[in-house]
């Protein structure tokens, strides 16, 4: 049976009605952003007129809200108006009304509108502001001001010279005016006016000034060359008077002084002064001379490897008039009877002199030091050999100790002086982050002349920021000092002889210090030092340790508080140990004291007059009875780094190199005897280094009550117990900059 042609075009209808709605259901619309296309402005209308503010804004069921603030009000009100656009009728009282609109989208989102102000053109507004006038004696000097407004009023204020506040005047209308006098000069005035609805203006302060009457005037002070003259006016009415400044009269020459010989390069001058003034009036050039050699300077300096130049120049222009040869530089000097322990192995310095890039020659090379080269025996000389082999110019900075930490990050920071060699004192994360990877110099420090055990403990990650050299004679192992004068006078036993034998112990050493503190009734026998000097002798680093990959808190370690509470009742209790920089161990007044292979050192200024006295001794630090290592502490560690930004990195390890090589020096000067170069070897030759980091800021010291050094033995587990958070802090800390250097 056959549909009808009526019955298809229905089904065909709402087959294809139904196929619109199925694509509607499946159609996604984005949502609109709300947006504010055009803010809405300020306007000025005449009162009576309708003053219109339109916002108009983008979005998905856009609303408006509009607030209003009259003048004074502090608060805004919101309006009943919902529509963007916000009509008003103008008055005076509306004139200043502040309006802004709120906008909202149907789902939450807002946006406010800039604040605009609607202005009365019928308000009152100053046309033309009053004027300065002077007038002549008796002359009313008049002030006048333009205002537009309704029901305007005017009062006028003055004020004197000589008064602090202003006073009303009778005037009323907007000319003020007053017959000027001496007294009335100099008065300021200002006007205040205000319109019938309440509005009010204040004008600008005006001055009134008299306009005096001057005589033909009278010369006080006769013009000459040197000076001005004064010719003096008078007021016919008053008598005031004013000067008038007279011009100086012309010069009268001398004969001419030479003042600047004439050289090959450059004419000579002759001035001419003036005979009453004496003053130089002009000058004259005289003919130029022929050329005069200097005493030649040093253009090429000569190296082992070639001969230098020295240049001769007229030393009136930049003629070069000879060039002389400089022989070769021989390598020699040094030490007459050098130590196999400071024997520097690795390459020699003539292969490292080989491999030093050419460019190097001519350049110059800073040095930063807290102590200066001459407290180095030798150090000068030392340098000035290394400038003729090597052709690079040094420059020894010396910065004191207590500016040193900050001034060269201050340095690196301006990106101006920055030196090229720093002296290190530990490696502590923080002041490593001065200086630069050495392993990303293009240098090669694994040469067996450099120490790799003192550059393991500034290395972080891949990167080492410091290095010395092996059996270098600086470097700055801990050490006991004595008094070898009251060691004879008291007859003891020499430590030094108790250390070859075998005998040089802790409980030796606190024997003899007992027993001299009960001979002299002197406290501090022991030594004037820190904990961390002590600590490092049983294997402890300090509060704050490192464990060869990161650092830790060591305080509730048992040794920890074993050693700590024997210091403590050492130090507070007994009185064993003091406190101080050395002076009563350079008095003679205690036996011992701390000390390192700086203190060591002739020039240095450490116990001058035991040095003086050739009475100063060192021994290794005693061995702790019953521990199995023996410890060799460092409470600091003499290396060098390059600095970030260094101007000639490159130059820096040839320098290093030459100038740690204890073969360079004569060492029986360096130190102050035999005995004391045998020590700091023997000390420099020990596997167990541990360098002493010590305690967090404030803890460490004797300069607070919170101290850890100031603690009894029985007070220590309870000091180390309420401080463990401040060591923990610390830690963060370390770590963190350390995982800095480590990426560097």
């Amino acid at each position: 049976m056959f549909m009808s042609k009526k019955i298809i075009s229905v089904f065909m209808t709402l087959f294809f009605i139904a196929s619109i709605f199925a694509n509607a259901s499946m159609t996604t619309f984005a949502k609109e952003t709300l947006k504010i296309t055009k803010s809405p402005k300020s306007v000025t209308v005449a009162n009576g007129k309708k003053a219109k503010v339109t916002v108009k804004a983008s979005g998905d069921g856009v609303k408006y809200t509009w607030y209003y603030k009259n003048n004074g009000a502090k608060k805004y009100k919101k309006t009943s108006v919902k529509s963007k656009t916000y009509t008003v009728k103008m008055s005076n009282k509306i004139s200043g009304r502040k309006v802004y609109c709120l906008i909202k989208d149907k789902y939450g989102n807002k946006l406010k509108t800039k604040v605009v102000t609607l202005t009365s053109s019928s308000a009152l507004r100053i046309i033309k502001q009053p004027s300065a006038v002077s007038a002549g004696h008796n002359v009313k000097a008049k002030v006048t001001v333009k205002v537009k407004g309704k029901g305007v009023k005017y009062t006028w204020y003055y004020k004197d010279n000589g008064t602090k506040k202003y006073k009303k005047a009778s005037t009323k209308s907007k000319t003020y005016s007053v017959k000027m006098t001496e007294k009335i000069d100099g008065r300021t005035v200002y006007c205040l006016v205000k319109d019938k609805y309440g509005k009010k203006m204040k004008t600008v302060s005006v001055k009134l000034s008299l306009k005096h009457s001057y005589n033909s005037g009278k010369i006080t002070t006769v013009a000459t060359c040197q000076k001005t003259g004064v010719k003096v006016y008078t007021c016919n009415v008053c008598k005031v008077t004013k000067n008038e400044i007279i011009p100086k009269t012309l010069h009268t020459l001398d004969n001419g002084t030479v003042v600047k010989d004439s050289t090959c390069a450059e004419e000579g001058i002759k001035f001419f002064g003036c005979k009453n003034c004496f003053q130089v009036v002009k000058f004259e050039k005289l003919s130029k001379k022929p050329h005069t050699s200097d005493e030649g300077t040093i253009t090429k300096p000569a190296t082992v490897f070639e001969e230098g130049e020295k240049t001769f120049k007229c030393i009136y222009c930049p003629a070069v008039i000879k060039v002389e040869k400089i022989s070769k530089v021989e390598i020699g000097g040094g030490s007459s009877n050098l130590p196999e322990e400071n024997i520097v192995g690795g390459k020699s310095w003539l292969q490292v002199l080989e491999s030093m890039p050419k460019n190097l020659q001519g350049t110059n090379l800073v040095m930063y030091n807290w102590y200066p080269a001459s407290e180095y025996t030798g150090a000068p000389a030392v340098i000035e050999n290394f400038s003729k082999q090597t052709g690079i110019k040094v420059e020894w900075r010396t910065i004191t100790y207590s500016n040193y930490f900050t001034k060269l990050p201050a340095l690196i920071a301006s990106g101006e002086n920055i030196p090229d060699i720093a002296r290190l004192r530990g490696p502590q994360p923080a002041f490593l982050q001065n200086f630069q990877p050495l392993n990303k110099i293009g240098y090669d420090f694994s040469d067996g002349a450099w120490d790799q055990d003192i550059m393991k403990m500034y290395t972080y990650g891949s990167n080492t920021y410091a290095t010395t050299l092996k059996n270098t004679h600086l470097g700055s192992p801990n050490l006991m000092l004595y008094n070898k004068a009251l060691i004879d006078k008291y007859e003891f036993e020499d430590p030094y002889t108790l250390w070859k034998t075998g005998k040089w112990n802790w409980d030796k050493y606190i024997e003899m210090c007992r027993d001299f503190k009960g001979l002299t009734g002197n406290n501090g026998s022991c030594g004037e030092g820190h904990f961390r000097f002590y600590t490092a002798m049983h294997g402890i680093q300090g509060a704050i340790s490192h464990n060869g990959k990161q650092f830790y808190n060591a305080m509730k370690e048992k040794l920890f508080l074993e050693v700590h509470q024997k210091l403590g009742d050492l130090y507070n209790n007994e009185k064993l140990f003091a406190f101080g920089s050395g002076e009563r161990f350079d008095d003679g007044k205690v036996l011992f004291s701390t000390g390192d292979g700086v203190t060591l050192r002739r020039k240095n200024s450490y116990f001058g007059a035991l040095k003086n006295a050739n009475t100063l001794y060192a021994v290794p630090c005693p061995e702790i009875n019953g521990q199995s290592k023996y410890y060799q502490g460092f409470n600091q560690i003499e290396a060098y780094g390059i600095a970030l930004g260094a101007p000639n990195a490159e130059a820096a390890p040839y320098f290093l190199r030459y100038f740690l090589d204890g073969s360079n020096y004569e060492l029986s000067d360096f130190f102050v005897n035999e005995q004391n170069l045998e020590v700091y070897n023997w000390c420099m030759q020990q596997t167990n280094k541990i360098y002493a980091y010590g305690y967090p800021v404030g803890m460490g010291g004797t300069y607070n009550t919170n101290s850890i050094e100031v603690q009894t033995g029985a007070q220590m587990k309870s000091f180390i117990d309420a401080n463990y958070g401040i060591t923990d802090k610390s830690v963060c800390e370390y770590n963190e900059i350390a995982s800095r250097l480590k990426n560097k």
